[in-house]
């Protein structure tokens, strides 16, 4: 849709139709090839968390407002962010790896919290009221 509103200042029938093809023929390269797809996803978010930690530097460095503890800790989540862009980027297939163990990670969390709430008798306390 941000592809379709930069190129299409005008309601061109002939740009929907272009555009509309081109996103068949992504997915159908996409299906067709999972790892390669996969490999430039990943690539593109080493670039991204590459981007962010470049950022997070400059913030770290020359924002004088903060504490120097937080200053701090924003430099060595940079380092971090740092180390594991460029892995990322060296390495796609850990990437895609790290990916899976991170998305393994979370139901892991959810049902040692629903055994921990089925054994304590109590639920979770959400802080969210009931919205009837």
């Amino acid at each position: 849709m941000i592809a379709s509103h930069t190129f299409t200042h005008q309601k061109s029938r002939f740009a929907w139709i272009a555009l509309g093809i081109a996103v068949i023929m992504l997915a159908i390269i996409a299906v067709a090839f999972p790892l390669i797809t996969s490999i430039i996803v990943v690539t593109l978010l080493g670039d991204a968390l590459l981007f962010s930690s470049i950022s997070k530097i400059i913030h770290g460095v020359y924002n004088k407002q903060r504490n120097r503890w937080n200053r701090g800790l924003s430099v060595a989540t940079w380092v971090f962010s740092t180390i594991l862009a460029i892995t990322i980027l060296v390495f796609p297939v850990f990437g895609i790896a790290f990916a899976g163990l991170l998305i393994g990670i979370s139901p892991l969390i959810t049902g040692i919290q629903m055994i921990s709430s089925g054994v304590s008798g109590k639920m979770a306390n959400n802080s969210m009221k009931d919205l009837r």
